[in-house]
């Protein structure tokens, strides 16, 4: 773990890279904030940091997972499949994914998903959530939200014999430039 107890900020000045298929990188604590000058995980990496990350210049992940609930750089690249998420929500929490950036790229090999990051599953067998469009299911929940604007979680499906799918996360995307050529997704998933 990087950091202090009882600190809420590791400031590290200098680039940070983190690397290899066994390495697994976060705070000390929850709620941390990560400041560098640029942060590279890489090589099938696995870097989870549950609030802000701060990257000065760049933050690149390549060929590894960057789990946060947001960060702030210049640039950002995501490549050779690499994946950026967020957390699954639970009944007492939600977490999204802020992303302020002068420029993004996202390679044809690599995603941002926030799939099952939603809302958990609650309601009555077969309702469906309905964010920004009418769900399916036998009982659909209301419609809300504005698929153009999104500011809200996708609600779960309902339970079937105690099991059910979360709803989509949620997923906010500040740039000056921004290069898709892989993914971006959000939605809901099945029964865990």
């Amino acid at each position: 773990p990087l950091g202090l107890p009882g600190e809420d900020t590791v400031v590290i000045p200098d680039d940070v890279i983190v690397g290899g298929d066994r390495v697994k990188v976060g705070p000390e604590h929850s709620g941390m904030t990560l400041q560098v000058a640029s942060l590279t995980v890489e090589n099938s990496a696995y870097f989870e940091w549950d609030t802000s990350i701060e990257a000065a210049s760049e933050l690149i992940v390549a060929d590894a997972t960057l789990k946060t609930n947001g960060f702030r750089s210049d640039n950002a690249r995501l490549q050779n499949g690499a994946l950026l998420t967020t957390f699954a929500s639970s009944t007492e929490a939600v977490h999204s994914l802020e992303i302020d950036t002068g420029s993004m790229t996202v390679d044809s090999t690599s995603r941002i998903d926030a799939t099952g990051k939603g809302r958990a599953p609650s309601g009555s067998s077969g309702s469906g959530g309905s964010y920004g469009g009418f769900a399916g299911g036998e009982s659909p929940n209301p419609v809300y939200g504005d698929y153009r604007d999104p500011d809200d979680w996708g609600t779960g499906s309902g339970l079937v014999y105690g099991f059910g799918g979360a709803g989509g996360g949620l997923i906010r995307i500040t740039a000056d430039a921004l290069v898709v050529d892989g993914q971006i997704l959000a939605n809901g998933n099945n029964n865990p």
